[in-house]
C-alpha cells in the first residue's frame, strides 16, 4: 500500500519536473535512442501540492513508459501543461507517438500487471507495475491520471492532474 508521508508545496518546474528530467533525459536517450522536450508555457508560478517522492516516481514512470513504448520511427517525448483542468488542479501531460491501444485496453493499462497486446507482440520489456503504481500514486494525493488515445495521429497522451497549491490567507 502507498502512502503519503509528506506533503508539501512543489513548484511544478523546479521542484517536480526539472528534477525528475535531469535523470530521465539521459537515461531515456541512452537507453531508448528518444529525446524528452518540455513546454515550459503555463508551468511558471505554478505550485502544486503533494509528496514530493511519490510525484516524482509517477512523473518518472510516465516519461519511462513514453520513451519506452514510442514507435521506433517516431521517438520522441513531449511534457507539457493543458490549459484547461478543475479549479485547484493543474494537468501535466506527457505524450508520445506510440503502439495503437484499443478501448479495452484503455479500460485495463492502469491494472496492476497490465500489459497492451502490441508491447507483448514487439517483445518489449516491462513488468505492467508502472502505470498501476502511477494510478495508486495520484489517488493517495488526491489527483488523477487520464489517458488519451487518437488513433489518426497515434498520439499517445498520459496526463496528472495535479492538486495546486494555494496559499492561505
Amino acid at each position: 500500500m502507498i502512502r503519503v508521508k509528506n506533503t508539501v508545496k512543489i513548484r511544478l518546474i523546479s521542484g517536480l519536473i526539472l528534477p525528475v528530467l535531469n535523470i530521465t533525459k539521459p537515461y531515456a536517450q541512452k537507453q531508448y535512442d528518444c529525446p524528452i522536450s518540455f513546454d515550459e508555457t503555463h508551468m511558471y508560478g505554478v505550485n502544486i501540492s503533494g509528496d514530493f517522492n511519490l510525484l516524482q516516481m509517477a512523473l518518472n514512470a510516465l516519461l519511462d513508459n513514453a520513451a519506452k513504448y514510442s514507435l521506433q520511427d517516431h521517438k520522441s517525448v513531449k511534457i507539457f501543461v493543458k490549459n484547461k483542468a478543475e479549479k485547484g488542479y493543474i494537468d501535466l501531460s506527457v505524450r508520445n507517438l506510440g503502439y495503437p491501444i484499443t478501448e479495452v485496453e484503455k479500460e485495463a493499462i492502469f491494472d496492476n500487471g497490465y500489459r497492451g497486446k502490441h508491447v507483448n507482440d514487439e517483445n518489449i520489456d516491462g513488468t505492467g507495475i508502472g502505470l498501476f503504481l502511477v494510478k495508486e500514486i495520484m489517488n493517495v494525493s488526491n489527483g488523477k491520471v487520464f489517458l488519451d488515445y487518437n488513433a489518426a495521429s497515434k498520439e499517445v497522451t498520459f496526463t496528472l492532474r495535479l492538486p495546486t497549491y494555494e496559499e492561505k490567507k
